[in-house]
């Protein structure tokens, strides 16, 4: 029981190639089909939502695998290179900028319950600049979504696990009616404890065999770590990443999909002021 809740405690607290991806959508999206309810199918944008706040410009990782990590300390106004780490809402919609670091939780969605289908999500108010550079062609994810592709849709408890892909730690999906390249094998599982060193004792995939998956439409996502103000923690030990909703007993809180090495929740909680990774979706 001990050791649960501390594993609990961990989910809610909870580089870069310059190798173009080879998808070849107009929109950059993955070419894999994943079921979020009974009639509604979405595809994963490339990578995680990046920012630079001195041109003011977003992008997608260039590789699913590719995080910042520490870099994220040195987030600011100013700061010439990328960020990966975000309070919630900070799509920069009604002046809630991508650079806060704050620990007041009113300024994050302006006390906001949910942010889908409005400008405080940031695939809405943003174009992305490598993929479409179009507003309103990306979303996140809601709490029942993420709990539909981990726990409901057809087979669920055998399209996920964590591993590690060209040496990142992470969460492994595979997409709806996935077929397995010919020579490559996947463990649905995670860890029977909790460490950075226990991905790859699960599942541990080369370049060549990564570059195979992600063409069948696989997802990969990465063990970015946590950012409260300028500290940065739990890089490729953990995963944190925003949902759409508040918490309803309590909204200073959102929910989040996290995982370790031993885990993977999707109703875990973090404060409107962590810096938690954002991966965004298209409809179908």
């Amino acid at each position: 029981m001990i050791k649960y809740f501390l594993s609990l405690l961990i989910l809610v607290l909870f580089a870069s190639c310059d190798t173009e991806p080879n998808i070849n959508n107009p929109d950059n999206a993955l070419p894999g089909l994943f079921s979020v309810s009974s009639i509604e199918q979405v595809r994963f944008s490339p990578g995680n939502l990046q920012y630079q706040a001195s041109t003011n410009m977003w992008r997608f990782a260039i590789n699913q695998y590719d995080i910042v990590g520490v870099d994220n300390a040195n987030i600011a106004a100013e700061y010439d290179g990328w960020i990966d780490l975000f309070g919630w809402a900070t799509s920069g919609y009604n002046g809630c900028m991508p650079y806060f670091t704050s620990t007041d939780p009113s300024i994050y969605g302006k006390d906001v319950e949910c942010i889908g289908g409005t400008k405080w999500d940031w695939g809405i108010c943003n174009p992305i600049s490598n993929a479409g550079d179009k507003s309103d062609m990306w979303r996140l994810l809601s709490k029942e979504e993420w709990e539909y592709i981990l726990k409901k849709r057809e087979n669920a408890s055998e399209l996920f696990g964590i591993g590690c892909v060209n040496d990142v730690n992470g969460l492994i999906l595979l997409p709806d009616d996935c077929v397995l390249p010919a020579g490559i094998s996947f463990h649905a599982e995670v860890a029977g404890d909790s460490g950075s060193d226990l991905y790859r004792k699960v599942n541990n995939f080369t370049l060549s065999e990564w570059n195979q998956l992600e063409a069948i439409g696989v997802v990969f996502i990465p063990a970015a770590g946590a950012r409260l103000e300028k500290k940065v923690t739990y890089v490729g030990i953990a995963g944190y990443y925003w949902s759409d909703l508040a918490f309803e007993y309590d909204d200073n809180n959102v929910y989040c999909m996290g995982f370790d090495s031993s885990r993977v929740v999707w109703e875990g909680l973090s404060n409107r002021t962590n810096g938690r990774s954002v991966r965004l979706v298209r409809k179908n």
